[in-house]
């Protein structure tokens, strides 16, 4: 499962105004790198690995090796 993180924490961690990274978080919604999920006042966004993974092969022109789980595609250190 993919980690989640609330938007409001995101602005803590990045030292970022809050209206800034709502306009990023929804910017990238909108391209389908990552989901959103609104809890009460929360929002909750993550990377969707498999946008993120085709965004990738597309950019190096090569293919992630097959059965690569998703929490080892960010050290997958590129093509092979």
């Amino acid at each position: 499962m993919a980690l989640r993180q609330c938007v409001g924490e995101l602005c803590e961690g990045l030292e970022i105004d809050p209206s800034t990274v709502s306009h990023h978080v929804r910017e990238l919604r909108q391209s389908g790198l990552i989901r959103t999920e609104r809890r009460g006042k929360n929002m909750l966004c993550w990377v969707d690995p498999e946008t993120v993974i085709a965004a990738a092969e597309l950019l190096t022109g090569c293919s992630l090796p097959a059965g690569l789980r998703e929490d080892e595609c960010l050290s997958a250190g590129g093509c092979k």
